[in-house]
C-alpha cells in the first residue's frame, strides 16, 4: 500500500504510523487509539518524527506536515472498529469521528450564527486515509468502501454543515447513533478528551528482595489526557 502513494509526505506519514500506532497496545486493557495518541503527545515525537524526516530529505514544510497526519491517524476510528447493519455503521463510524478532538480540529469544525461548519476538502482525504489504513490493517470488514463512500457522498451534498451531514447518513431508531448526539454536542464544547478515554501510567509497587520501589504498569489508572488541538478559525464553509 505504502510503495502506491506518491506523495512523499503521505507516504512517510502512513510508514511513521505503522510504526507508532502499536504503541498503545503494550500496557494490558488500555484503549490503543487514545493510549497511541497521548504518548505520542506526552513524549513529544512530533519534531522527533519532523526531524527524522527533514535528515531523510523532506522539506520543513512538509515533515511537520506528515508529523501532524501522525497525529490525526493514530486515534482514527476505521470501520473495521464499527460492528452494525449496512444502513447504520456509515452514521455510527462519523458519530465516532466527530467525537475525536484531534479529528475535529483535523476537519476545521468551527460554529457560525449557532451552526457547525466543516471543510470538505479535510474530510474528503479523512475517507482516503481511513481506507489506506484499512489496506494496511488487512482488517477490512466487507463493505467498508461502502460505508466511508456514504459518507464522502454524504459531505457533499450537506452544504458543509455537520448537522446536515450526521442527519444524511443517521438511521431512524439507532439508539446507538442517538445516545451519541449528546456526546457530539459535548465534545464540541470540552476542551479535553472524553473522559472514558483514559491513559495508564506507572504505579510504585515494592520490590520484594530489597524493599526498593519500582516502576510498573496499571492498565486501569486514569493519568492527564493529550490536549487537543484547536479548531482552525475561518470562514464559515471552505
Amino acid at each position: 500500500v505504502i510503495a502506491t502513494v506518491v506523495d512523499p509526505s503521505q507516504a512517510a506519514a502512513l510508514r511513521i504510523w505503522t510504526l507508532l500506532a502499536p504503541l498503545g497496545s503494550l500496557p494490558i486493557g488500555a484503549p490503543v487509539g487514545p493510549t497511541s495518541l497521548a504518548w505520542y503527545g506526552e513524549l513529544r515525537l512530533a519534531p522527533v518524527v519532523a526531524d527524522g524526516l527533514r535528515a531523510r530529505g523532506l522539506e520543513e514544510g512538509a515533515a511537520w506536515w506528515a508529523a501532524e497526519r501522525v497525529r490525526v491517524l493514530l486515534d482514527l476510528p476505521l470501520p473495521s472498529a464499527v460492528h452494525a447493519t449496512a444502513d447504520a455503521a456509515p452514521g455510527r463510524l462519523l458519530r465516532r469521528w466527530l467525537l475525536r478532538p484531534e479529528i475535529r480540529a483535523f476537519l476545521r469544525i468551527n460554529a457560525w450564527e449557532g451552526v457547525e461548519w466543516f471543510h470538505g476538502e479535510s474530510l474528503d482525504e479523512l475517507v482516503a486515509w481511513a481506507k489506506r489504513l484499512e489496506q494496511v490493517l488487512g482488517d477490512a470488514v466487507s463493505g467498508a468502501g461502502a460505508m466511508l463512500d456514504a459518507i464522502a457522498e454524504s459531505a457533499a451534498a450537506s452544504g458543509f454543515r455537520v448537522d446536515a451531514l450526521v442527519a444524511a447518513v443517521a438511521v431512524p431508531g439507532d439508539e446507538a447513533a442517538e445516545l451519541a448526539e449528546a456526546e457530539i454536542a459535548a465534545a464540541a464544547e470540552a476542551e479535553a478528551t472524553p473522559e472514558s478515554e483514559t491513559v495508564p501510567e506507572p504505579e510504585t509497587v515494592p520490590e520484594p528482595e530489597t524493599g526498593k520501589t519500582t516502576k510498573q504498569p496499571k492498565s486501569d489508572k486514569k493519568s492527564k489526557k493529550a490536549k487537543p488541538g484547536k479548531p482552525a478559525k475561518g470562514d464559515k464553509r471552505r
